[in-house]
């Protein structure tokens, strides 16, 4: 290959695959790049209209992902832990509160699949950036169920002690910690989200 025809090449960022008089991968809808920038760790510089592709994990898309992936998860885990007076101790998921008892902790799975389906609508930084507080809105009514349904079982015990004498203990298990562990990386991502690195000044 002459020198002539390897310069007119450029190369997607992401697969690598040669295209020659194209500016985007056809496959990935990249802005195409030349062979000394296609391996580089961040070789793709977007705008505030650029339209990300929908597997772009940067810009906080990526945490605001795995938060919500971790909500879901330990919604599904034992998140407490219940027992009665001296009874047997028995594991309850989010899940089954939300379905018996607390019905606001449907609020938490909601939050997280809300998110995730504005990442997917919203592509590009501009209209990324618009959602921000949206998203963080979204990730705190999820944490402002939890600690209202915490209190409510709470104040549940509490009543039960006083009218009938029964002691009843609540104690926490490792769903809940994957839920707060999402919800804090959801709120870190959103604070995130969209935002472009700006590119150092020449001299």
């Amino acid at each position: 290959m002459s020198s002539s025809d390897s310069s007119s090449l450029r190369f997607c960022p992401f697969c690598h695959e040669a295209y020659e008089d194209e500016s985007h991968c056809p496959a990935h809808d990249l802005p195409l790049v030349p062979l000394d920038r296609a391996f580089d760790s961040n070789p793709v510089s977007y705008t505030l209209d650029s339209k990300l592709p929908l597997y772009e994990w940067r810009l906080g898309r990526g945490w605001i992902a795995l938060g919500s992936l971790c909500i879901i998860v330990g919604f599904l885990l034992p998140c407490f832990a219940y027992r009665v007076d001296v009874g047997t101790r028995f594991a309850v998921t989010a899940l089954a509160f939300a379905t018996h008892k607390a019905p606001s902790l449907w609020m938490i799975p909601c939050a997280a699949v809300s998110a995730v389906v504005i990442l997917i609508r919203r592509r590009t930084p501009m209209r990324m950036q618009q959602v921000r507080l949206g998203i963080m809105f979204l990730y705190g009514l999820a944490l402002s169920s939890l600690v209202y349904s915490a209190w409510r079982v709470w104040q549940g015990s509490v009543q039960l002690y006083a009218n009938t004498g029964i002691r009843s203990e609540l104690s926490w298990r490792w769903g809940l910690i994957w839920v707060l562990c999402g919800i804090a990386l959801g709120l870190w991502g959103s604070g995130r989200l969209g935002l472009l690195r700006k590119s150092p000044s020449l001299p």
